[in-house]
């Protein structure tokens, strides 16, 4: 068996390795099983494989040691008739004929054998002849029986194979003891037994002349036997001679199981297997090379290594190729092109060998593009997380078991002041203010035991002497067993300023709490001054009201027309002084009075209010115009006493106009959904419009348009309690229009 090494890269090339032992180990145990001779030559006569069998048998023959490489015509050198013998037998093989020949051979005073030998043309994937194959066995001690047997052959009584005589159709006329010994149930069976099977047909056409002697072979079962069938044309009868060749068969088998397996092992080796000469040139390989790259096993020998690989690493391919010739092995990493232009990172490695005097290089492939990907991704996410250790704002520290400092980021830097070469190295302990240093150590070495610490307060002494109160995370590295750790990494968050505003906001909640106490004073306060508005001034304006009626009804023909001006001027200010009462009590409660959200439809409030409009102040003719569908969410009451405001002044202002109109709608203003009530009345001057939502405040007079100048005030509480905007927009004599949101 040929002496290979492998090189020792990767766990691939081990199981290539493991998978070739064992092909050959097999191969040897197959050819031990039998007396089979095997061997191979190339063109120029020279061995490269030969089994024990066969350098054993050499041996005997010739007296000499053979080995691979040495040519054969020197194993024969002194004997020219054995030379010419072996130019005979083997020429043919090597022009790509096949051949089966009975040669004798042997050296005076040694050994001297009869042998059947079978030449085969071994070609390689081109069809090119690259060597001949023999496969011999050793027949002299048969042929010494076959020279018995054929003595005994007019004994057949005495003949210790098979002989019998048939008939025409193939019945037995005759058989001798040996057959009735072997198959004592041929007689029974006549040409169903498996001696005989197929036979008749064959006789019929050796009558006919078809072929002089016949000869074939049969299985029974359990035996392989040659026949050798004659007609007899004086008895009109067959003889038919038969000897046992089951451990030839065996043999055959045996070679042919041998050579399927080798190919076999070859093809199912994983990634790529290939075999080529000195020229570059491709002579064998394996199935998978041709799947992986698309290339035919006819454009295989056209190829070189370097033809298939990325065309910026030919040279380097090239290089390492003539390196492995010069050193006797290699590997290189490179990109293979397949023939539909496919790249797949391949990992090759290179190992010469010597056949005939000429070098040759054994090669395997094994697709690494997985670990590229890999290896790509780990150098990425080393990048993306250097990248983000030194970019991100996160103050990140870094300290092994001893509490060393061993890296820190430029966010850290930033916020402590210290420079890295100024902490790295450098016990933890120099970053806590004196007389915290004891309480944050404690917490710390908590992450010896495997502890991880989350949003922990720890004070940090900044450079300049300044302390800051940091929040850090802390998570633990450990080691690729997952059992020790070797770092501890944190990250932290400055909350000075943070702390600092919960000082202020707590300051701020107690002076809250205490403003919310006086505003309940306060609230309390004005709920009695609306009970004493509501009951303690009513009375006092019913009592004026009341006696200037009476003062009217009773008196009346004493006062002249003066006299009861002034008592109406009374009545008329006391009934203004209740409305206002009750206008002040009402925007008392719209400002303090619970809110309930629900699903408001403006279009039929607004249709509801117009109705009783026209009812309690009918006009001649008034044109509304109400847009449908106008749904919100908020308090029902309020929003009714918001439009009511809202209607009942546009009902108020056109009072004057010839043909009024008010409208309700909804517009997209600055990307939100606004409403409007829209008039054609008075309309007022832009310049006074700061005074519209001011209580009290009133852009007409009394006798004018009368009101107490409490409505709008209302409106505006109404919209700004349920988190909108109302503005107005308007010119005198032109008409207004009131806007606003709801959220």
């Amino acid at each position: 068996m040929p002496d290979i090494n492998y090189p020792q890269n990767g766990e691939a090339l081990q199981n290539n390795k493991q998978s070739l032992e064992q092909a050959y180990a097999l191969l040897d145990a197959v050819s031990k099983g039998t007396n089979v001779l095997l061997a191979v030559i190339d063109t120029g006569y020279c061995y490269t494989y030969f089994n024990q069998n066969y350098q054993e048998e050499i041996k005997r023959l010739t007296g000499k040691d053979i080995s691979l490489g040495m040519n054969m015509l020197e194993v024969f050198g002194h004997q020219p008739e054995q030379q010419k013998v072996i130019l005979k037998e083997w020429g043919p093989a090597l022009q790509g004929r096949n051949s089966n020949k009975v040669l004798e051979f042997g050296e005076p005073g040694l050994h001297r054998g009869v042998y059947t030998i079978i030449h085969t043309p071994i070609r390689d994937a081109a069809g090119n002849i690259t060597g001949a194959g023999e496969v011999a066995s050793d027949i002299t001690q048969r042929k010494k029986i076959e020279s018995e047997i054929a003595h005994l052959a007019s004994f057949p009584e005495m003949n210790p194979n098979p002989v019998l005589e048939l008939g025409q159709e193939g019945n037995v006329i005759y058989q001798n003891p040996t057959t009735k010994r072997l198959f004592p149930d041929l007689l029974t069976k006549g040409l169903n037994h498996p001696f005989l099977a197929d036979i008749a047909p064959l006789l019929a056409r050796l009558k006919n002349n078809t072929f002089g002697t016949l000869e074939r072979d049969v299985n029974t079962g359990k035996d392989y036997y040659e026949q050798t069938i004659t007609y007899v044309a004086e008895s009109d009868s067959f003889r038919l001679y038969a000897r046992n060749i089951t451990e030839r068969k065996k043999a055959q088998e045996s070679l042919l199981k041998e050579k399927i397996f080798s190919e076999t092992i070859i093809d199912s080796l994983p990634g790529i297997f290939f075999l080529f000469k000195n020229d570059g040139k491709f002579i064998q390989w394996n199935l998978n090379f041709e799947r992986i790259t698309g290339y035919s096993g006819q454009e295989f020998p056209t190829l070189t290594p370097a033809d298939m690989v990325e065309t910026g690493e030919k040279e380097m391919v090239s290089e390492r190729i003539r390196q492995v010739f010069t050193t006797g092995r290699g590997s290189v990493e490179a990109t293979l092109v397949s023939k539909n232009g496919k790249r797949t990172a391949f990992f090759f490695t290179g190992l010469r060998v010597r056949i005939d005097g000429e070098s040759y290089i054994i090669g395997t492939g094994n697709d690494i593009s997985e670990r590229k990907r890999i290896e790509a991704e780990l150098l990425e996410t080393s990048d993306y997380l250097n990248n983000l250790l030194n970019y991100t704002n996160v103050p990140i520290i870094v300290w092994n078991p001893q509490f060393i400092i061993t890296r820190v980021n430029p966010a850290f830097e930033r916020l402590t002041g210290y420079a890295a070469a100024d902490t790295i190295g450098k016990k933890l302990d120099m970053l806590f203010p004196k007389g915290k240093k004891s309480s944050s150590l404690k917490q710390i070495h908590r992450t010896l035991a495997g502890e991880r610490f989350e949003v922990v307060e720890i004070p940090i002494l900044r450079k300049d002497g300044g302390e800051l109160i940091v929040l850090w995370n802390s998570a633990n590295v450990l080691d690729n067993e997952g059992k020790s750790i070797i770092a501890t990494i944190a990250q932290g968050v400055d909350i000075t300023e943070r702390k600092q505003a919960e000082d202020n906001i707590l300051k701020l909640n107690a002076t809250l709490e205490q403003h919310a106490a006086e505003l309940e004073v306060a609230n309390k306060e004005i709920e009695a001054f609306a009970y004493s508005v509501s009951h303690d001034l009513r009375a006092p304006l019913r009592s004026m009201e009341g006696f200037s009626q009476a003062l009217l009804e009773d008196f009346g023909d004493v006062l002249n027309d003066e006299g009861k001006d002034y008592l109406k001027r009374i009545q008329g200010s006391a009934e203004l002084m209740a409305q206002l009462i009750d206008d002040l009590l009402a925007l008392s409660r719209i400002t303090r009075t619970e809110m309930r959200q629900e699903e408001v439809n403006l279009s039929e409030m607004v249709e509801s209010i117009c109705a009783s409009l026209k009812k309690t102040q009918p006009k001649p003719y008034i044109n509304i115009v109400i847009a449908p569908g106008m749904q919100v969410q908020g308090d029902s009451k309020l929003l009714r006493i918001m439009l009511e405001n809202l209607l009942g002044n546009a009902w108020k202002f056109t009072g004057k106009t010839d043909f009024p109109r008010i409208e309700c709608g909804k517009a997209e203003i600055n990307g939100k959904t606004t409403y409007f009530v829209r008039d054609n009345g008075v309309g007022y001057d832009m310049e006074y419009g700061g005074k519209l939502f001011t209580p009290f405040q009133r852009l007409h007079t009394e006798a004018d348009f009368p009101g107490t100048g409490i409505g709008l005030a209302s409106v505006q509480r109404i919209i700004h309690r349920h988190g909108g905007e109302v503005w107005a927009e308007g010119k005198t004599g032109k008409g207004a229009t009131f806007y606003f949101t709801l959220e």
